[in-house]
């Protein structure tokens, strides 16, 4: 875990429990997609409510890009916080 993560990881793992993955090989699962770019996540939230999406959202909007994904998008542009994939 990045020092500079410690605390959200922590809140998050409060609110959400189990929901939040921070293992390494279980982050570089949700890198890849049909392009292999782009850094390892630094946690998975697996939300299953509206109120975990909600939550997540609350405590990410401290400057903290957050990624929605479902069902593994294969387009670039659904993943890239950033900008553009080049």
């Amino acid at each position: 875990m990045t020092e500079p993560h410690a605390l959200l990881l922590e809140r998050l793992r409060t609110a959400l429990g189990k929901k939040v993955r921070t293992d390494a090989t279980e982050t570089l699962l949700y890198r890849y997609d049909a392009i292999a770019q782009g850094p390892a996540p630094v946690a998975v939230i697996l939300a299953e409510t509206t109120l975990d999406v909600a939550t997540t959202l609350r405590l990410c909007n401290e400057s903290v890009p957050v990624v929605p994904r479902a069902a593994r998008a294969a387009c670039p542009a659904e993943r890239f916080p950033w900008g553009r994939a080049s």
